[in-house]
C-alpha cells in the first residue's frame, strides 16, 4: 500500500519556499501549516509560542524542522520537548538529540551514516535501506519481524521529522530517490567522524594520517579528479585489515579506463581484507572484480548497478554471507549456477540475465529483479518456492533482447 503520508510530504517539500527572514506572523501561519495543527492552534498556551518563535527566528528552514519534530509529540509534550532550546542553532541539536526516544531505536545511527553520502546528493531510497540493514543498524527484536519493514519505519520516521526529502517517485508514488536536508549534513559529518563511524578520504588526502590508534571501519572515497584517482591508488596499500566497509563515490567524466578503476579494486579485494563486508561501488565507471572475490568471505553487500561491469568472477557462488548483489545496469549477462548456493542471499538485482537452473535453494530472496526466464524452466520450477518475494520482475526469452548493455528494464527496482 502506498504511504500517503509520504506522498503530501513529498509535495509540500518540492514547493519551494522564499529563503527570506519571515516575521512572526507568517512564522506561525507557516509553522502550524507544516505541523498540521492549524485546528489546534488554541491549545498552544502563548509563552511556548513565543519560544517556539524565538528559536525559529524566521528561518523557513528551521520552522520546517521544528514542525516535523513537535508534530510527532503532543502539544502537551512541546515544552519538555524544546526545553533547552535558547537560540535558532538550538533546532539542529534538539531535533537530533530527540531522535534517542524511544531508547531502542536505531535512528540517530541511521542518521549519522547519511552523512557518508556527498552533501546534496540523490541517495536511491532502495541503496541506503540495503545499507542499513547490512551495516546492522536495523535489528530485529523478535524472529517474526521482517527487517525490510523495519528499515522502512526508520526511513519513514526520519521523512516525517523533514530530516530526510524525499526528491524523487516512482511509478507507484512511491520513494525513489531522497537527501539528507543540507544543514543536517554539516551538522552530522563532524559527529560520525569524531566517534569512528566512517573516514571519507577526499582526493589527495593521505590515508595514513586519519586511521587513527583504532584503525578505520568504513572508508568511503569521494574521487572528483583523475590527478586524486591515481594518487589513491597508492593510499589504498596501507588500508587496515579490520575494514568492514568500502564506498566509493567516482564525480569524474566517464572517460575512466576500466584498467585504472581495477587496479585500485584488485588492491583492496587481494589484500587481508577478511572482515570486509560492504563494497559499494555503484556508480563507478567500468570497473572490474579480481577473480579473487570469493576470497572476501565475510562479504553481505555488493553493489555494482551502473558500473558498466562486463563480467561477474564464478567465485561469486563462494560469497556464502552475501545479502545483496546488485548488477543492475551492467554488461553482466550470465549468472554462475553457485549463485543459487547463497542461502542468506536477499536482494538480487540483474540486468536481464538468463536463467540457466532455478534458483531451488533461494526460499530467502526478497527481491529478483532483471531475470529472463528461459523457455525450458517453468515458473513453479524454483521461482514458485521464493516464499518471502515482495519484488519480482521475469523477463520472458523472447523479450530479453529489447534491453543491451546497463540499458534500463521496465522497472527500475
Amino acid at each position: 500500500m502506498v504511504n500517503l503520508t509520504l506522498i503530501n510530504l513529498y509535495k509540500t517539500q518540492q514547493k519551494p519556499h522564499i529563503m527570506k527572514k519571515l516575521n512572526d506572523e507568517e512564522s506561525w501561519k507557516m509553522f502550524l501549516n507544516k505541523a498540521g495543527k492549524e485546528k489546534e492552534a488554541d491549545q498552544i498556551v502563548t509563552t511556548l509560542k513565543r519560544k517556539i518563535l524565538t528559536i525559529c527566528n524566521g528561518s523557513p528552514q528551521n520552522i520546517v524542522l521544528m514542525a516535523g519534530l513537535l508534530s510527532n509529540n503532543e502539544i502537551t509534550r512541546w515544552s519538555s520537548v524544546i526545553d533547552d532550546g535558547r537560540c535558532p542553532n538550538d533546532v539542529l541539536r534538539i531535533c537530533y538529540n530527540n531522535l534517542t526516544i524511544p531508547k531502542d531505536d536505531n535512528s540517530k545511527l541511521c542518521l549519522l551514516y547519511m552523512a557518508l553520502f556527498p552533501k546534496d546528493y540523490d541517495i536511491p531510497v532502495r541503496r541506503l535501506l540495503r545499507l542499513w540493514l547490512t551495516e546492522g543498524f536495523v535489528r530485529r527484536e523478535h524472529k517474526d519481524q521482517f527487517p525490510e519493514d523495519l528499515a522502512q519505519r526508520c526511513f519513514e520516521k526520519l521523512v516525517g521529522r523533514n530530516i530526510i526529502q524525499i526528491t524523487k517517485l516512482r511509478s507507484d508514488k512511491s520513494p525513489r530517490r531522497c537527501r539528507l536536508v543540507s544543514v543536517f549534513h554539516g551538522f552530522l559529518l563532524p559527529k560520525a567522524q569524531d566517534i569512528g563511524l566512517f573516514y571519507i578520504q577526499r582526493d589527495s588526502e593521505n590515508f595514513e594520517h586519519a586511521a587513527g590508534p583504532f584503525g578505520v571501519e568504513r572508508l568511503v572515497q569521494h574521487i572528483s579528479t583523475p590527478d586524486a584517482f591515481a594518487h589513491q591508488q597508492a593510499q589504498v596499500e596501507v588500508d587496515p585489515p579490520l575494514l568492514w566497509s568500502y564506498l566509493s563515490f567516482n564525480f569524474q567524466a566517464k572517460d575512466i579506463s576500466e584498467k585504472q578503476a581495477g587496479m585500485v579494486l584488485s588492491r583492496i579485494i587481494t589484500s587481508d581484507f577478511a572482515l570486509l563486508r560492504v563494497l559499494d561501488l555503484e556508480g563507478v565507471y567500468k570497473t572490474s572484480l579480481p577473480d579473487k572475490l570469493g576470497h572476501l568471505r565475510l562479504l553481505r553487500y555488493l553493489g555494482l548497478r551502473w558500473t558498466f561491469l562486463e563480467n561477474l568472477p564464478k567465485s561469486v557462488g563462494d560469497l556464502s554471507y552475501l545479502e545483496t548483489l546488485d548488477v543492475k545496469h551492467t554488461c553482466v549477462d550470465s549468472l554462475a549456477d553457485s549463485i543459487w548456493k547463497l542461502k542468506r542471499l536477499r536482494h538480487l538485482n540483474l540486468n536481464n540475465v538468463r536463467l540457466s537452473m532455478p534458483p531451488k535453494s533461494s526460499s530467502s530472496l526478497v527481491t529478483l529483479w532483471g531475470l529472463v526466464l528461459d523457455e525450458k524452466i517453468s515458473v513453479t520450477q524454483g521461482l514458485g518456492k521464493l516464499l518471502e518475494a515482495r519484488g519480482v520482475e521475469v523477463v520472458g526469452a523472447e523479450e530479453s533482447g529489447r534491453v543491451g548493455c546497463g540499458g534500463r528494464s521496465n522497472g527500475e527496482a
